[in-house]
């Protein structure tokens, strides 16, 4: 019940692992410690990273769980493909032996179980333009996660950069992945404080940023929101030809946040303010102003 949320936990005994909720779009967000107190609960934190050590925003972290999996939905996703293929037949080869064979695949597909033992999905997230995402999980089972580098082209669960953890004390605990993507590697520059001049710059931005993801169970499209962030510098003529073409350059007042606030002097020249998202699925918006 949902004005009952410790109903089902301490009042029924149930052992859970996980509780979402589902926005319209398909998006999912957790709800757990709305069901589960922390006593009975642990976190388990992903941090993913490239060869490069560069955060890889947009994994998809699956969390498996053994028990009973209803597969209903999927037996039906099945047959409705099943049933498909079949009406595109034209009714001149719907011979009586391919009828047969279709009458023994459906009464086949009827003798499946609509509930087998096995891993089930508790919960999934994507990882944020950090490269973390974090799960409150009942602290009684034993889980098995499934870190995947998503691609929307590809029906989950295929991904080019797959791998496993299994955590089976009942622990916080914290994951590090590596996956060997060379696909985002950052121009190297060098950080210099600006020269200072008669000119005064007053700059501020804050960030915020989203996603789009897919849901797993059902295909879905959604807008996952995060904190954002956004590298800032600055940079003189030649060195902006440079980071154009994509040259080790040198830059002034380099940061990476998700807001700032700054005033600096410089000398009278072309100067360029870079934002840069080095975000592979992350789309970043900018609040800015700039004042000389």
């Amino acid at each position: 019940a949902v004005d009952k949320p410790d109903v089902y936990a301490y009042g029924w005994g149930k052992n859970m692992s996980a509780v979402y909720a589902w926005n319209g779009d398909g998006s999912i967000y957790e709800v757990t410690p709305r069901y589960i107190h922390s006593e009975d609960r642990i976190t388990v934190k992903f941090v993913v990273k490239d060869i490069f050590m560069r955060p890889i925003d947009g994994a998809l972290v699956t969390v498996l769980v053994e028990g009973l999996k209803d597969i209903t939905w999927y037996k039906n996703k099945i047959w409705e493909k099943i049933e498909e293929i079949w009406d595109n037949f034209p009714q001149f080869i719907k011979g009586k032996i391919l009828q047969n064979i279709y009458y023994k695949i459906q009464e086949s597909f009827e003798e499946i179980p609509d509930i087998v033992d096995g891993a089930t999905i508790a919960i999934w997230n994507y990882t944020d333009i950090n490269g973390e995402c974090t799960f409150e999980l009942g602290k009684n089972l034993e889980y098995i996660f499934l870190i995947q580098q998503a691609n929307l082209k590809n029906p989950w669960p295929l991904s080019k950069n797959n791998a496993l953890r299994i955590l089976r004390n009942h622990e916080d605990a914290t994951f590090n992945v590596i996956f060997a993507d060379f696909s985002n590697k950052i121009q190297q520059h060098k950080s210099k404080e600006i020269p200072k001049g008669n000119y005064l710059f007053d700059v501020s931005f804050d960030t915020k940023s989203h996603q789009l993801q897919r849901n797993v169970r059902n295909g879905d499209i959604g807008i996952y929101n995060h904190e954002g962030k956004i590298d800032f510098f600055v940079l003189d003529e030649e060195n902006f030809e440079k980071y154009k073409n994509g040259r080790k350059f040198n830059c002034f007042n380099y940061l990476e946040d998700n807001k700032a606030d700054m005033e600096f002097s410089a000398s009278e020249k072309d100067w360029y303010i870079v934002f840069r998202n080095h975000a592979r699925r992350t789309n970043v918006i900018i609040d800015f102003s700039i004042q000389v």
